[in-house]
């Protein structure tokens, strides 16, 4: 044997390794190029983090807790998960999921097995100003807590919470659902 031989078939061994690494960027590269056509809502420019106002927040996370107290009480409705729950209210499933961490360090959400969404407690005991207070207040996860703010802006903060308190605490979410098979909000 020549030693040509011997180091063509070590050339062709690592060609077809190259082919099939070419192949797979090919395969993946396209792949992502069709999920990206099909779901716009997905692209994000850069690794910047996506801003949204706190009302978006604050409807996000109402809309989420009435999903899932549906599910809760009606055993037709099926469980339904944050991509799901994303696709329902036609927002990106990356909005959802820090606002899902959020009610779940506050007490209100929970996760079960393949990330099934359910209410902590009876959805009865939870109050739409409890859900409100999980996306606006400080949670132990925040990078940053709070700073020293003048007294003017302290005293307005505590207006604003105590009179969101005074108005939505006695509503629940199960209220909520009532609303809505009364009149159709859209």
């Amino acid at each position: 044997m020549d030693f040509v031989d011997i180091y063509t078939s070590f050339a062709v061994v690592i060609i077809a390794l190259m082919w099939l690494y070419i192949s797979w960027i090919i395969l993946l590269v396209g792949a992502q190029a069709s999920f990206y056509a099909q779901h716009p809502e997905y692209i994000r420019a850069g690794y910047r983090q996506i801003s949204v106002g706190h009302e978006l927040r604050e409807r996000i996370a109402l809309g989420l807790m009435v999903l899932v107290a549906r599910a809760f009480r009606s055993p037709s409705q099926p469980s339904m998960n944050t991509n799901e729950i994303a696709a329902r209210m036609n927002v990106p499933g990356i909005l959802v999921s820090p606002i899902k961490q959020r009610l779940i360090a506050n007490g209100v959400l929970a996760t079960l097995d393949k990330d099934i969404l359910v209410p902590a407690r009876d959805p009865a005991t939870i109050s739409l100003a409890e859900i409100l207070q999980a996306v606006r207040g400080p949670i132990s996860s925040d990078s940053y807590q709070d700073g020293t703010w003048p007294q003017p802006v302290r005293t307005l903060f505590s207006e604003i919470n105590l009179a969101t308190r005074s108005q939505l605490q006695e509503r629940n979410l199960y209220d909520l659902l009532e609303a809505e098979s009364g009149t159709d909000p859209t």
